[in-house]
Parts: structure tokens; C-alpha cells; sequence
């Protein structure tokens, strides 16, 4: 008689007197089944008893067991960081199991581990075995504005700020700055050391204008095209990493006011077409997806047209310029009351852009207004009149989604352009004061 390592046979192989009947006996190892008999005795059932009338060869087949179902197991890790659907349990052969990870307040989902690999979500699994599932969360370092009130930013002076820098403005409103801007290019390593300048200073968050050129320049080292090419693949790569290490909350302002001609990045200045934006497009989601595989979690994506787009043509509209909801974090604008503008008011600067953006981002997605200040013009009541209707309009319901402005308090006279600053005279200094102090449970010096 012959067995195989999937089962037993008994008795074994030994002599008989003839005429004896013999029972047989197939015993099926784990996961196996007991299929049929062969050479001698035939059929498909066991015990079976057979009568030694002459000499006798039996073959005992097996066949792997298929089980009716198999069991999910999912983990959670760390504990508490969020859940999965489905839980734990039995799934019937052949199913194909859609699973979706839910993180909790505060984290954000990284990763599938074990018998799932990868960041889809939610994902499908076929059950066509025992699955060990772990769905792996990450604290959630992006700012998402998801606060009452409107936070309170400034770009306080040329070049980097300092600890005096920001002092001397904060103390001119008689409020802290939730948010302090500044502005590199290319050029430049990350800022860690500048973040830490404005980290270290009541828990202010940095948010960092980089721009793809060398300043002042027709270098074309850092062009949309090279981004799309991966010729700034290292340089972005170090960056990111740089971004990681320092490890705290930051702001990113890629490429701003694209929408406009004066930029290298500009659509206008790479096609004036629809190929054009979508360069720009890419060469954002390119970088986007560097910082994502190097796991740069502290990062929040500020995507910001200017308020009125040059030429004002269909396929120059900040709609073209979307890279997605997936890839942008904050909707923002750019926009200045001056001789540019007429030296309109809030509403007309910014009520168009304001609708476009609500309107483009989906996930009820924060607005900020990344730059914004008022000439010394006396037009329409002058620069203290202006700053008073844009923060009456800011804190009103039509504009609720504007979750942080930033004032460029930057003196640009001497370069064609006018005096931005707050200073620029004593009652337009007066009344910023009075607009945060008086609104300060509106306006905030701190944001999550």
C-alpha cells in the first residue's frame, strides 16, 4: 500500500491469510482532504474493507483542503491613531475585500503593512488565504485652518526676518503674528535656521514664498522645463529632506501669482497657451511628489494665483492653473490696492478671486490672502479708511473662508512701486492698531 506525506494509510503493507476482509483506513494530514483510491480498490469513500484473495496494490489519494472561508486581520498602528473598514473576520474564498482606512483627529494615513504594501486608500484585497493587515497613521503636521477666526501674518521686512524684525511690527499692532513670511529662491537651501528664528518666537509658523529662478535673473537653471525634466531633482530632494529634519509646521508657497506676465513661471512667459499652464501644473505635482515620498509630513501646500490674471484670457484663468485638490493644502491670492488697481476697495480687489477659488477647491479647503496691502494714496478715503473696510470685510460671512492674511509691510518706493508699510504714516499705523486690538477675538496671533 502507498501513502503520501498529505496523509496516513492503515494498517500498512504486510501479509494476509487469504480470505481475511481488511479495513482500510485513509487519514488525511492539516490541510488536506482525503480524494479517492486506486489500483486495487477504486471509489471515493473511507474507511472501505476489501477480502485478500490475492496479492493487493493500493494507492490512498489526498487533495489540498479548500477552505469555504478565510479570516482579515487588521491592525491598527499606532493605537488610536485611526480605524478600518472592514474589521477583523471571516471572508468567503475568492472575495474581494474593499478596505478603507479612517484616521482619527489629529493623524493622517501613511501606509498599508503585510499582506497589503503600499498608500492606496481605500484599496481591495482578494481572500484567497489568511491576510494580516496593518494600517499604519502618522501624526498630522499640516495647519488646516479649520479654527474660528482669521489669523494674523505679516511679511515684517526685505530680506529675512529676525527676532527684531518681527518684534518691531508686533509691537506697532500691539498683537503677535501667527504667521511670518519671507521669500527664497533656487538659490537658497532650506531656511532652517530663519524657521527657528520664527518658531522660537511664541510659536509662530514660518511660511516660505520659494521661487523656481535665480532672483533678478534670465538664468534659466530652474525653469519649469528643467523641474519637469528632473535636472532639480537633487537640489529639491535636499530641500525636502532639510524640510523633514527641522520637523516643524511650515507653510510652502510654490511659484505665486503664475497667472500673471512678470514671472519666468508665468503661463505668459512659457507658451501663452494651455500648454503652458499645464507645465506649470507639473512641474508643481513633480515637486509635490518628491516632499510626499520623502515622507515630509510638516509641510502645508499654498497655491496662490494673483487676484487678476494678465493677459485676462480664458486659458490664463487660475482654474487653469490647478494642479488638484490632492496636491494643494490653502487656496490663496495675491492683491494690492493702488494706482495699479485704481486704488479699489477690498471687495472689488479681491470678491472675484475670493468666489473662483471657493469654488475650484473641494474638501472645504482654508483661503489665505498671502499678500495684501494698501498705498498712501488719498483715493477713496485714503490708506486707514481702506485697512478699516478690508477687515470688516475679511471677518464678514461673505468672505468666511479666509482663514489668514498677510500684510507685505515692505517700503517698495524706490523701486517703482509705493510704500506698503503700515508706518507709512501715523494714522494708518493708528488704525491697524486699533482693527487688531479691538478685534482680537477675531484676529489671532495663533493658529492650528
Amino acid at each position: 500500500m502507498e501513502t503520501t506525506p498529505t496523509g496516513e494509510l492503515t494498517p500498512s503493507g504486510r501479509k494476509y491469510v487469504s480470505g481475511t476482509a481488511v479495513e482500510l483506513n485513509a487519514a488525511s494530514l492539516s490541510g488536506y482532504v482525503f480524494a479517492s483510491w486506486e489500483g486495487d480498490v477504486t471509489g471515493e469513500t473511507t474507511p472501505k474493507t476489501i477480502t485478500m484473495n490475492s496479492n493487493k496494490n493500493i494507492i490512498a489519494r489526498f487533495k489540498i483542503l479548500i477552505p469555504a472561508s478565510y479570516t482579515l486581520n487588521i491592525s491598527i498602528s499606532p493605537l488610536g491613531s485611526g480605524t478600518v473598514t472592514p474589521s477583523s473576520g471571516p471572508h468567503s474564498n475568492g472575495d474581494i475585500v474593499a478596505i478603507t482606512a479612517e484616521a482619527n483627529s489629529g493623524y493622517v494615513f501613511a501606509s498599508w503593512e503585510g499582506d497589503l504594501n503600499g498608500s492606496v486608500n481605500p484599496t481591495t484585497i482578494t481572500m484567497n488565504g489568511n491576510k494580516n493587515i496593518t494600517a499604519t497613521f502618522i501624526l498630522d503636521d499640516k495647519i488646516h485652518g479649520d479654527y474660528t477666526g482669521c489669523g494674523i501674518g505679516a511679511v515684517p521686512c526685505n530680506g529675512l526676518p529676525n527676532e527684531a524684525s518681527i518684534e518691531a511690527y508686533e509691537t506697532m499692532i500691539g498683537r503677535g503674528v501667527a504667521v511670518v513670511s519671507f521669500f527664497r529662491d533656487f538659490t537658497y537651501p532650506f531656511p532652517a535656521s530663519t524657521c527657528n528664528t520664527i518658531h522660537n518666537h511664541h510659536g509662530s509658523i514660518p511660511m516660505i514664498t520659494w521661487e523656481p529662478w535665480r532672483w533678478n535673473s534670465t538664468d534659466t537653471t530652474y525653469s519649469l522645463d528643467h523641474i519637469i525634466a528632473g535636472d532639480c531633482d537633487a537640489y529639491i530632494k535636499s530641500f525636502a529632506e532639510a524640510a523633514k529634519a527641522w520637523g516643524g509646521h511650515f507653510f510652502l508657497r510654490f511659484a505665486q501669482e503664475m497667472d500673471g506676465d512678470w514671472y519666468p513661471w508665468s503661463g505668459s512667459q512659457n507658451g501663452s497657451n494651455e500648454a503652458a499652464t499645464a507645465k506649470y501644473k507639473a512641474a508643481w505635482m513633480r515637486i509635490h511628489a518628491t516632499f510626499e515620498a520623502l515622507g515630509v509630513n510638516n509641510v502645508t501646500w499654498v497655491w496662490c494665483p494673483n487676484q487678476y490674471y494678465l493677459p485676462h484670457e480664458d486659458w490664463n484663468s487660475p482654474e487653469a492653473y490647478y494642479p488638484g485638490d490632492d496636491y494643494v493644502d490653502w487656496a490663496a491670492t495675491d492683491g494690492y490696492s493702488s494706482p495699479w488697481s485704481s486704488c479699489e476697495s477690498f471687495d472689488v480687489i479681491f470678491g472675484d478671486i475670493y468666489s473662483k477659488l471657493t469654488s475650484l477647491t473641494s474638501n472645504n479647503k482654508p483661503v489665505m490672502i498671502a499678500e495684501m496691502a494698501r498705498s498712501t494714496e488719498e483715493t477713496h478715503g485714503g490708506k486707514p479708511a481702506w485697512m478699516s473696510d478690508a477687515f470688516d470685510k475679511i471677518k464678514s460671512a461673505s468672505y468666511g473662508k479666509i482663514k489668514l492674511y498677510i500684510w507685505f509691510n515692505i517700503d517698495n518706493s524706490t523701486v517703482g512701486q509705493w510704500d506698503w508699510r503700515i508706518e507709512s504714516s501715523a494714522s494708518s499705523e493708528a488704525m491697524m492698531h486699533y482693527i487688531m486690538t479691538s478685534e482680537a477675538s477675531y484676529y489671532l496671533s495663533t493658529i492650528h
